[in-house]
């Protein structure tokens, strides 16, 4: 479905957070950041 997993990344956060804020995914914080090697959870607040 996905040419690479870039592909599906950019695709799930436009997706998952319609806003223009990222939000951590367990607590709902807004003070997130990308973990570049944070698989399976890319992100962290």
């Amino acid at each position: 479905m996905f040419a690479t997993e870039d592909d599906f990344v950019q695709w799930f956060e436009g997706w998952h957070w319609l806003t223009s804020e990222l939000s951590c995914t367990r607590c709902g914080s807004l003070n997130t950041y990308r973990v570049k090697a944070g698989k399976p959870m890319p992100y962290l607040c």
